[in-house]
């Protein structure tokens, strides 16, 4: 109420005027309450002015009004005196409580205003440390990445949340301190009250940011991947004869014994001990034990390599380098095994299983150790064993019948026949024996049969007492290999050793000219498979844990390495045995050299006096001088590898290259993988060089004599992550190159538009000039670098990186040759080779990120062309930023090509104006899928859509997502189904489902389809596996109305449902299980 005219005037209309000027500023604030319809003035006469009893001198005040005003104190304070002393003393204290809050709001109100720079300011530090803070964590994610770890929920959401959230409001209120610096009343005082809500919500904003940066420290970041339901290899080789499975039956009797925690089996090499206890580890897994763990022992125990690889099966990672520690580490994790069997097998002298961490009895009774051994009283009296079983020798009718298998049943024939069977007779039963010899004369004609048995019949060597059924017979099947070259390269075979990598044979074969006629890598690297496959087929190999390994049974090394000693002139040392290095005429005899006994290494000669030699390999571990003059004298050498030991048991300290390493005027191969050498300028010397590995080495610049190696055919560049130089031309002058391996490595490309002095690195379109390039594995760190043409299409093998990748995605395992992963920004409309690329690839990774990389390469992949080449595609799309206005951008459309079926993973992320997924047609060609990750699709209502499509689309009831293990649904709040349409969705191989903050679903699949939604998916088409898991979290689900409350409720009743109904089914397919036993 105010009763001067004139105020309310200007406050409706700011008029200047010569008085007003004398106004203080504070006076301008009810003018801005007024402006915003904060405050509202109404006129009252002076008379009607009751404030003007506390505001003005009685005497200006008419006599009637003073009366009555005093009056009506009079009475107040009559009222107040009538009431007791007690009554006075409470309302005195509510006056006075009812004041202290009402002053302290209107303080802290006042300091909003007063303190509007230093809230601001404030905003500005917290915004800053909590940037910082962000990528302190994102370095800590990216590392745990690069590890292969799993990144922590709460981790991720924290992210998400400084990334989504506050970025954005911290920006409007920055944007907003302009506004706030605006003066009114003709720019004569400032605008109090935009500063005050500036203020207030700067003060608002820093507050939240804090309690960020309070969220935001974290113990750790990840956690390690545990191997998921650790499996036991199928086993191959295991014959279900009677003995064995007498044998099989009899330990796992003991294994079921609680009283017995120590088990072992002995029998001569080559018997089937290892092949016998990998099929009993295939029969109790998820039976007798939880998990089962396989390590071998071999001659020279290492506790080390042993805990590592128990360590491994179980996802277990070691931080610490100690044996002492990792064991405790181990002890803990395998107690948390209710039921464990750990496998030893070859065990040769006593381990100490304490000191790997593997603990029995009392301390963890559900815990078995099961032990293979060719010595019995290893057994007994090393290992104390408390059973122990013989494996013997197959009896004639068993022998037979597995020499008919391996053979072929030409054996059979009436003139083979007795000729076979005394040949089989010569293997004595020995299982090996068998297998290598029956291998090699599979198909081959009488004749052949008997120069074999001829030549088993002869004496065997002295070396291999006891087993020399065993000796013959391989020693046999090594003579009848095809050529000398296959000879020697098995005898490589044995320099590698177990699980031994056939790229590395092929560098070998390569570094020593074995095969003529062999034009290229490529056909040498066929050549060495087909060998490898031969060497399998005649049992003198084994297969390894994929198609790229080797393995060898012990027997058949211990033969081979006696054989490459005595015929070969080859020196093997895997033991320490003095190294007669004076001795010249026998040093002088030796032409192919491995070394790996660490013993052995530190006593190097101070010259290699073998003119002979051609191979010279030398694992060292920790740090190794190699003597100056150490090569000065075999000029004749062809193969010169060098790398490290495994960085586990050693650390890895820089070497010298001798200077006598320029006299290998010859050497084709080297290898220096694993090596942090200092400088390798001089191997720009090494004109002849053909292969040069120097992946995982410490180089951090290739020289720019490298230049000079002109007749170079492979690099092997991977790993090195501190090369952060290529010179200008280096490359390029390698005009011979074929094979080109920079993964992890090299990044550091420049920009077509850097020329001159100005350039310090490579450029990619310097390959351009390598007319024989065929291989390339290399990171682009972006779409627009790739070149248009040239080396591109020469590519028959490729992995090429494009974007910012973590190191762990270089050394996944991907299943085709050639591998594109993209991660892509921008549009790629104007890159040709990318498209060309696209067109080629046979294994396609796609990270889209930004609506223009979207619709670029979407258009391209759903242009009408098909992708004949393409095997396996996986699909992120990551929307940061995004309008829920803007017309949504279809993911699939009717051009979509055939592509389409090949899709293995789709993730989306944030595609925010995507309201439906997929067509039932669409839906029906996902025949490869196995992961549906959707998140935080703020507009998307269903997955499958029909309600506008139903009448363009031929009509089908069933809807399959025959691979699909893998479906996550995460904070899409407006998903109403699954699929809303009459079909029936089946998920044969469903395995995990999890939707979590999808507030409004109603049904996962329509109750429209069938008579029950459930039903359709949890039908007989539903995953058989037992691993299936049903989540659903409703930590993160407000509940603010009823509305929301019946939701919740219903989302709980419809996850009671799906659980409900997988227990159901699981007890049904055990009860019908237990019924077939």
């Amino acid at each position: 109420m105010v009763d001067n005219q004139s105020a309310i005037a200007i406050s409706k209309n700011a008029v200047f005027h010569g008085k007003t000027k004398h106004f203080k500023l504070k006076f301008y604030f009810v003018l801005e309450a007024v402006q915003s319809k904060d405050v509202n003035l109404a006129y009252c006469s002076s008379q009607d002015q009751l404030a003007d009893i506390l505001t003005k001198p009685l005497g200006t005040i008419s006599p009637r009004r003073s009366v009555e005003h005093w009056s009506a104190m009079q009475q107040t304070t009559s009222i107040l005196s009538s009431s007791s002393m007690s009554h006075l003393g409470i309302v005195s204290s509510i006056f006075t409580k009812a004041a202290e809050y009402t002053i302290s709001a209107i303080i802290n109100h006042v300091k909003y205003l007063s303190n509007h720079q230093q809230n601001v300011e404030t905003l500005k530090e917290q915004a800053e440390k909590l940037k910082d803070a962000r990528d302190r964590v994102q370095h800590s994610v990216d590392a745990a990445q690069r590890n292969g770890e799993e990144i922590e929920r709460d981790v991720n959401n924290w992210m998400s949340a400084v990334d989504r959230k506050i970025p954005q409001q911290v920006e409007k209120v920055m944007q907003d301190e302009e506004k706030a610096k605006k003066k009114c009343f003709i720019g004569l005082c400032p605008n109090f009250w935009t500063r005050y809500k500036h203020s207030l919500k700067a003060a608002e904003k820093a507050k939240a940011v804090a309690e960020l940066l309070e969220q935001g420290k974290f113990d750790g970041v990840s956690y390690p991947v545990p191997l998921q339901n650790i499996t036991v290899p199928p086993v191959k080789g295991y014959e279900d004869f009677e003995s064995r499975t007498l044998v099989l039956n009899e330990i796992m009797e003991a294994l079921e014994d609680d009283s017995v925690s120590v088990i072992g089996v002995h029998g001569m090499g080559g018997i089937g001990k290892t092949t016998l206890v990998k099929e009993i580890a295939t029969k109790v897994k998820d039976k007798l034990f939880d998990s089962v763990v396989i390590a071998t022992v071999t001659q020279t125990i290492d506790i080390e390599k042993i805990q590592n690889r128990i360590a491994e099966l179980l996802g277990l990672k070691f931080e610490e380098q100690s044996t002492d520690v990792k064991a405790l580490r181990l002890r803990e994790r395998l107690k948390k095994e209710k039921r464990v069997l750990v496998v030893l097998d070859d065990v040769w002298g006593k381990v100490d299983i304490e000191e790997v961490g593997i603990h029995l009895g009392d301390e963890h009774k559900g815990c078995k150790l099961l032990l293979t051994s060719r010595e019995l009283n290893v057994l007994s009296n090393g290992m104390d064993a408390q059973k122990h079983f013989s494996i013997r020798l197959l009896n004639e009718k068993e022998a037979w019948d597995l020499f008919k298998k391996k053979a072929g049943d030409c054996v059979e024939s009436c003139d083979l026949k007795p000729t076979a069977m005394e040949v089989a007779k010569k293997c004595a039963g020995l299982s090996i024996a068998i297998a290598t010899v029956a291998g090699a004369l599979r198909n081959k004609r009488l004749f052949e049969w008997k120069n074999a048995l001829r030549e088993l019949e002869r004496p065997s060597s002295s070396n291999f007492t006891g087993i020399t059924a065993a000796y013959s017979a391989i020693e046999w099947s090594f003579n009848y290999l095809e050529s000398e070259e296959v000879k020697l390269t098995f005898l490589l075979c044995c320099v590698i050793g177990h699980n031994g990598l056939v790229e590395k044979l092929m560098r070998y074969t390569v570094g020593l000219g074995l095969f003529g006629g062999v034009n290229t890598i490529e056909e040498a690297r066929n050549n060495v498979l087909i060998v490898v496959t031969n060497l399998k087929a005649s049992s003198l190999l084994l297969d390894s844990y994929d198609g790229e390994h080797f393995d060898i049974h012990d027997v058949v090394w211990d033969v081979a390495l006696a054989i490459a000693s005595r015929d070969y002139h080859m020196l093997v040392l895997r033991d320490h045995v003095p190294m007669e290095w004076s001795d010249k005429e026998k040093m002088n005899s030796w032409r192919r050299i491995s070394l790996t006994c660490p013993p052995i290494i530190a006593e190097l000669a101070k010259e290699l006096d073998c003119s002979g030699l051609s191979f010279f390999h030398m694992t060292h571990y920790g740090s190794v001088e190699i003597p100056p003059d150490f090569f000065k004298r075999i000029e004749s050498l062809r193969v010169l590898d060098l790398p490290h030991g495994p960085s586990f048991s050693y650390p890895r300290e820089s070497i010298n290259l001798p200077e006598s390493i320029n006299h290998l005027i010859n050497l084709r191969m080297l290898c220096l993988r694993g090596c942090l050498v200092k400088d390798i300028t001089i191997i720009g010397e090494l004109k002849n060089l053909e292969i040069l590995d120097l992946a995982f080495s410490g180089i951090k610049e290739l020289p720019k004599k490298i230049a000079q190696l002109s007749r170079l055919r492979l690099l092997d560049l991977s790993g090195c992550r501190a090369v952060k130089i290529i010179p200008p031309n280096v490359l390029s002058s390698l005009s011979k190159l074929e094979e080109l391996y920079m993964e992890g490595s090299f990044a550091e490309w420049e920009n077509e538009g850097v020329v001159g002095n100005e350039r310090r690195n490579a450029r990619l379109d310097e390959l351009n000039n390598l007319s024989r390039l065929t291989t390339l594995h290399v990171n682009i760190p972006n779409v627009q670098m790739i070149p248009k043409h040239g080396f591109i299409e020469t590519l028959d093998r490729y992995k090429i990186l494009v974007g910012d990748y973590p190191e762990v995605e270089w050394y996944s395992k991907y299943e085709y040759s050639r591998t594109l992963k993209l991660k892509i920004y921008k549009n790629i409309s104007s890159s040709n080779g990318v498209k060309m690329l696209l067109k080629r690839s046979e294994d396609l990774y796609l990270d889209l990120k930004g609506l223009e990389g979207i619709k670029s390469v979407l258009a391209e992949l759903n242009n009408g062309q098909e992708f004949l080449n393409l095997k396996r595609v996986d699909v992120i799309i990551r929307m940061e930023e995004y309008s829920t206005t803007s017309k949504p951008v279809p993911l699939f459309n009717k051009q979509t090509s055939l592509w389409i079926s090949n899709l293995r993973r789709l993730i989306i992320n944030g595609y925010g104006n995507l309201e439906h997924l997929l067509s039932p047609s669409v839906a029906r060609r996902l025949e490869q899928l196995q992961c549906i990750e959707i998140a935080d699709c703020k507009c998307l209502r269903e997955i499958i859509f029909t309600k506008e499509i139903l009448e363009e689309e031929e009509r089908e009831d069933v809807i399959c997502f025959p691979r699909l293990n893998s479906l996550r649904m995460d904070y899409l709040r407006n998903l109403i189904f699954f699929c809303s349409g009459n079909y029936n969705i089946e998920f044969p191989l469903l395995k995990e489902l999890e939707i979590e903050d999808c507030l409004k679903l109603e049904e996962f699949i329509s109750e429209s389809n069938t008579e029950s939604g459930m039903h359709t998916l949890f039908n007989e088409k539903l995953g058989n596996d037992d691993n299936l898991q049903v989540e659903k979290c409703e930590d993160d689900i407000s509940v603010g109305t009823m509305a929301a409350a019946k939701i919740k409720q219903s989302c709980k009743t419809e996850f009671a449902k799906l659980k409900q109904e997988v227990s159901k089914q699981k007890k049904t397919k055990q009860s019908k299980s237990s019924e077939q036993n």
